[in-house]
């Protein structure tokens, strides 16, 4: 058996550090363009946010996060299908990014998808127990279902989280009215313009239905 002389040996490490200071740097130009990509979208430039998030999957196909913040970009130019497609994709790559159940449960109901919606929700919530805008947003859908009781427990929920968030009251109020639990839904629209949110409740104001 023959031995591999010093010189060889060391040909052998150079190639093996070259390699992984590849996968570093590659994985360094990744997480740019990512960074980039995430401080386009909060800029509302979305067609950039999507270029940089590409480059950023080029280098590095398992970047859960870029495929998550091109979705984002996706849902906000309105392409939902595009949308739901990479939240999935950042699902299969890392199942507990709660963000990702509940965004891609915002697409559904968009797309009508109602029951999905609500199943990614619940996903969110189970994740995240205390997700107020996964309650908030799966009482909503429950809300456009006419399913009211389980859409007033989950705002009741979301309100038990934060009472201090008046598109809850606002929603919780409009399921009572649906109801028809008048007092009730004046109430939750008198305590959501209190909190800033007054459209409901000046309207059934000056139609003499709230006080």
């Amino acid at each position: 058996m023959k031995r591999l002389n010093k010189s060889k040996i060391l040909s052998v490490w150079v190639l093996i550090i070259l390699f992984f200071a590849g996968c570093v740097e590659a994985q360094q130009d990744a997480t740019f363009y990512y960074n980039r990509g995430l401080a386009y979208g909060k800029k509302g430039q979305y067609d950039k946010a999507i270029s940089d998030n590409n480059k950023a999957i080029e280098l590095n196909p398992k970047y859960a996060w870029a495929y998550y913040n091109r979705g984002l970009a996706y849902f906000h130019k309105d392409q939902l299908d595009k949308a739901i497609a990479d939240f999935s994709k950042t699902i299969e790559i890392d199942p507990k990014i709660d963000k990702a159940y509940y965004n891609r449960g915002l697409a559904y109901h968009d797309n009508g998808h109602y029951d999905k919606a609500i199943s990614d929700y619940t996903d969110a919530i189970e994740l995240n127990p205390k997700h107020l805008h996964a309650y908030n947003n799966r009482g909503y859908t429950y809300l456009t279902i006419s399913q009211y009781d389980q859409a007033i427990y989950d705002f009741n929920k979301a309100i038990e989280i934060d009472p201090k968030i008046a598109k809850v009251y606002d929603n919780r109020g409009f399921v009572y009215w649906k109801k028809d639990q008048n007092d009730k839904a004046c109430s939750d629209w008198k305590r959501a313009c209190e909190l800033g949110l007054c459209e409901n409740f000046k309207l059934m104001k000056s139609k003499g239905d709230c006080k």
